[in-house]
């Protein structure tokens, strides 16, 4: 998704504040029964704190929001972060990304829901806020509004190649368990809206195939303190071990037909989406052309083993583009007293 900046230095050196409120839904909660009897009055709760406070010296409040109940068993709160910067509004979330996605995974962990911002609106209130004049804006708008960096939806290749009106007379040949199993898993990760998910089941695909293909890199056991064993002392037998993930590079090279770099990077993000490694937000900007790069070679490697030949093999463009559903919509809105009074709001908002 691309935001809209401004180019001049001068709009990039001036102190800015940026109001950044999602809104949320909430589930809200049922009385308790007490001594194991129901409550005369079924009546939903509202799970919403209201309150203040600052994370990593970005001032925070959540509060009800102003929108009205979703349904019976859910509220809209209204998560307000304040962010202070020589910047627009494109930098502004950007600083408050890390704060936003923590608070969010907190939530969500304490209520035991995964919380969506369905809306995301970052507004300029430097002081003054004047009703009638012009603010620059960046609106992520629903239904799928700002997402956490677990979250991100997949992205759709656009090249995908394949017959026109399937024919059902043609037969997978599966009789080769691997590729039966690989083809589960590839099409599980079709399957998934998140763009983590599908590069871990296409990761699974691949990691089946590879497992029985008999490439392998191996090395002499290497000692904590950094010698290397080539046999044992004991009984002079060679001490080689699989390499995992470099035989699996060497399985995308030589298979897929990745370059070495583009082999390391998959490797990379699969350490990191199995925890070997925290989740970044830089590195996960990769995600998307990280999974194409392993659908492609899937999409071949299976065509090979499914025997599917001609018209009937799909394929996927190497050079193709990616499509997703999120959109941001930059530019400027007239101030009115709604704006204004929500500006001033958050200062009214004492820390609890």
């Amino acid at each position: 998704m691309r935001r809209g900046r401004r180019g001049s230095m001068a709009y990039h050196l001036v102190m800015r504040r940026w109001r950044i409120e999602a809104s949320i839904v909430f589930p809200r909660e049922l009385p308790p029964m007490s001594g194991g009897a129901f409550p005369q009055r079924l009546e939903p709760v509202t799970r919403i704190l209201e309150c203040g406070g600052r994370v990593d010296g970005i001032r925070i409040a959540l509060r009800p929001s102003e929108q009205p109940p979703v349904d019976l068993m859910h509220d809209v709160a209204s998560l307000v972060f304040i962010v202070d910067l020589e910047g627009d509004a494109d930098a502004a979330l950007d600083l408050a990304n890390p704060v936003i996605e923590s608070t969010i995974e907190s939530l969500s962990y304490q209520l035991q829901v995964v919380l969506h911002v369905h809306d995301l609106e970052v507004i300029e209130i430097t002081a003054p806020v004047v009703v009638g004049e012009e603010r620059d804006i960046l609106n992520l708008p629903a239904p799928q509004g700002y997402n956490t960096i677990a979250f991100k939806p997949a992205m759709t290749p656009l090249g995908v190649r394949t017959r026109l009106q399937p024919d059902p007379r043609t037969q997978l040949d599966k009789t080769e368990p691997r590729s039966s199993r690989a083809l589960d898993w590839y099409l599980k990760a079709l399957r998934s809206d998140l763009q983590a998910d599908q590069f871990m089941f296409f990761w699974i695909a691949t990691e089946i195939l590879a497992s029985g293909s008999g490439i392998r890199v191996e090395e002499p056991w290497i000692t904590r303190c950094g010698h290397r064993v080539e046999s044992c002392p004991e009984c002079d037998k060679e001490t080689k071990r699989e390499i995992q993930g470099q035989s699996r590079q060497a399985y995308l090279r030589q298979v897929f037909g990745l370059q070495p770099a583009e082999a390391r990077q998959v490797w990379e993000m699969r350490q990191m989406l199995h925890g070997a490694s925290p989740l970044a937000s830089e590195k996960m900007a990769s995600l998307p052309q990280l999974s194409s790069l392993l659908r492609v070679g899937l999409i071949l490697e299976l065509n090979s083993r499914l025997a599917l030949t001609g018209s009937d093999a799909p394929r996927l463009d190497a050079n193709h583009v990616l499509v997703g559903p999120e959109i941001g919509l930059a530019g400027s809105r007239i101030i009115t007293q709604w704006h204004s009074d929500r500006s001033r709001r958050i200062e009214r908002v004492r820390d609890k």
